[in-house]
């Protein structure tokens, strides 16, 4: 699941996903290997979590391990909610729900269903 990390490199303090926050704090190609995964910062798809295989399976450019919508492509990451699931995927994107539960299967999660356990009303 997606991490949110807190940057505090080069006068900058973010909070934020693992991507915005390295290219937020002015990292790039020449900084290194923050994650010593055997990739440079500019060209790793999750810079500060080790993966240096890089899969990507949605294809949206952020590594599987930093990806908090893994098979869907959502290069944004957005998180309305900061559940850690990405607004792309997540069943009540504007509600806190990291467990994503949907009882009655209607790809509405229980947490924004008004009747979560009859899959005719949301």
């Amino acid at each position: 699941m997606h991490r949110n990390v807190t940057c505090t490199m080069l006068g900058a303090v973010i909070t934020a996903g693992l991507g915005l926050c390295l290219y937020g704090c002015g990292l790039t190609p020449t900084d290194g290997d923050i994650d010593n995964d055997g990739i440079v910062n500019g060209v790793d798809n999750c810079p500060l979590l080790d993966n240096a295989d890089q899969n990507d399976v949605d294809s949206d450019g952020i590594g599987d391990v930093c990806d908090n919508c893994r098979n869907v492509p959502n290069a944004d990451q957005a998180n309305a909610d900061n559940d850690q699931v990405g607004d792309a995927c997540d069943n009540c994107p504007g509600d806190f729900n990291p467990s994503q539960e949907d009882q009655d299967l209607d790809g509405f999660g229980d947490v924004c269903d008004s009747a979560p356990l009859n899959p005719l009303i949301h």
